[in-house]
């Protein structure tokens, strides 16, 4: 899907397209290190090592119990691996000179947006498993908040995390915080003169960077 194929008929006439690409994929050993992928493995031991000790005989109550319950601790995170790995070649980040923008597929009722003019200054946040993300919080609440509302229901998504993680998180932080800060005082940093000027981050650099 190409980067720009969300937002067509999306933007409205002051936005302006500074950017947009798609998450970092991370290292496959961050996520494999989860705690969510060790519940997995325990559980498929546990199952495995009663199945073993009762091969011969009937399993009593209790042994079928406790099989049931390792199985929904199994199929659980395997539920969100699935989601988790399903979403990610589909979502499509965007920033404009006055909103940020998710899109999930194609779908207009999939997007999701902030204003930046609601948004705290944009940090970068290290994680757990050692990478940087772009870290976002909304004027007067407490990180981790849901931030993001449905372009179209105007709902709020109690799901997308308020971070996102790209390749360049430094550059994307100076950008979207260059941009927050002329949506916050129009009047005294030019506004106007921004929406006329090239992008700066041209459609090739988007590309070339941040397409896969």
């Amino acid at each position: 899907m190409d980067v720009y194929a969300p937002f067509q008929g999306v933007l409205q006439s002051q936005d302006r397209l500074l950017w947009a690409g798609r998450p970092a994929q991370g290292p496959l050993f961050a996520r494999i290190a989860r705690p969510r992928y060790l519940a997995v493995l325990l559980a498929i031991g546990y199952v495995c090592s009663k199945l073993l000790a009762h091969w011969q005989s009937p399993l009593p109550a209790a042994i079928q119990i406790e099989l049931a319950a390792a199985a929904l601790i199994l199929v659980a995170p395997l539920i969100w691996v699935w989601f988790h790995f399903r979403r990610i070649p589909n979502t499509v980040y965007a920033v404009t000179n006055h909103r940020l923008f998710i899109a999930v597929g194609a779908r207009r009722e999939k997007i999701r947006t902030v204003k930046l003019d609601q948004l705290a200054p944009v940090r970068l946040h290290t994680g757990r498993q050692g990478s940087t993300v772009v870290a976002f919080r909304v004027i007067g609440q407490y990180a981790r908040i849901p931030i993001w509302t449905f372009l179209v229901s105007g709902k709020i998504d109690k799901w997308s995390q308020p971070a996102w993680r790209v390749d360049d998180p430094a550059a994307l932080q100076e950008l979207i915080e260059t941009a927050r800060d002329r949506a916050c005082n129009p009047d005294a940093t030019g506004d106007a003169e921004w929406n006329g000027a090239p992008s700066p981050l041209s459609p090739e650099d988007v590309s070339s960077q941040h397409t896969r």
